[in-house]
């Protein structure tokens, strides 16, 4: 049985990414189609995940080639179908999407082809969601006031053409049935069980071995708020930026994104960025941490 992978783009390692990654673990034979790789970005992932996605028989779209598409993906996000209706997935008998924004599903596949969808969340700019921080932009608006009702129904049709949708959460099956009319099944990402359960070797006191040579550990007593996540408009990391400077309570932030530099200029001294950590080192941190500050608007999973 020959089975096909397919992902919106690799340009940042998230919780899309991780579903990836579990998806190559389990038919690691299978070619991952994506519209493309923008690998000088996707360098901030985490240490090792770089050698592991390159490592993956992956197959871009013509974008990888265009330059001005691949730089301006989103504002020409019309071009969706033809990016995904150009491969040829003839040759496969199971097609394993993993969806968001972007709307990988739309590939088009043989009737006899099952296909099954994993959806990470209906496009959140085509529904009123919270998107990027350019997307408030009266100019942003009034573009997709033009071109979102065009993308709405090829979301809605290609939503109608997968076999099997599955949801992330509880959330996003509700979402799943209001705007696409369907069921869906929900299966949460994969959580390494093992690395963060507690263990009283590393909790007792609040004493938390050294994280490594990225400068993340020593000896922590419980005394910082950590953010997890990317660092994009939608996850409101500035709003924990602001509690934790008017308090001037320490803030550990992991993640990286397209909001980083904007961050980093309003934070004041409590605050740290540490990027890309592993997942021994962020399940450390979340062991060490007073609390989690989660400001996202309308999370999906999370």
């Amino acid at each position: 049985m020959k089975i096909a992978l397919v992902h919106d783009y690799l340009r940042e390692y998230g919780g899309a990414e991780r579903v990836v990654e579990v998806l190559h673990e389990m038919y690691p034979e299978a070619p991952l189609y994506t519209a493309f790789v923008d690998w000088p970005s996707f360098a901030k992932a985490p240490e090792g995940k770089v050698e592991l996605f390159k490592s993956m028989d992956i197959r871009t779209s013509w974008v990888q080639h265009n330059w001005f598409v691949k730089k301006y993906h989103s504002p020409l996000r019309f071009l969706t179908p033809l990016i995904w209706e150009s491969f040829d997935l003839r040759g496969f008998d199971v097609v394993i999407s993993s969806s968001g924004w972007y709307m990988c599903r739309g590939v088009v596949t043989r009737p006899e082809t099952l296909h099954v969808s994993y959806i990470h969340h209906p496009p959140r700019n085509l529904y009123g969601y919270p998107t990027g921080s350019v997307a408030q932009s009266p100019f942003a608006k009034a573009y997709g006031v033009v071109i979102n009702p065009f993308l709405r129904s090829y979301d809605f049709a290609t939503a109608q053409r997968v076999d099997e949708l599955v949801a992330n959460s509880e959330t996003t099956r509700e979402r799943i049935k209001k705007f696409y009319r369907r069921e869906s099944t929900v299966i949460y990402p994969p959580v390494k069980i093992e690395t963060n359960s507690p263990q009283p070797s590393l909790t007792k006191g609040g004493i938390i071995p050294p994280l490594g040579k990225r400068g993340l550990g020593g000896v922590i007593n419980k005394s910082y708020y950590l953010s997890v996540g990317r660092l994009t408009y939608a996850k409101r990391v500035d709003l924990a930026i602001a509690a934790c400077n008017e308090l001037k309570l320490p803030l550990k932030i992991v993640g990286t994104g397209r909001e980083e530099g904007k961050l980093r200029a309003i934070s004041g001294p409590t605050i740290e960025f540490l990027g890309s950590v592993s997942d021994e080192q962020l399940a450390k941190l979340y062991k060490g941490a007073k609390a989690l500050i989660f400001c996202a608007l309308e999370e999906d999973f999370g």
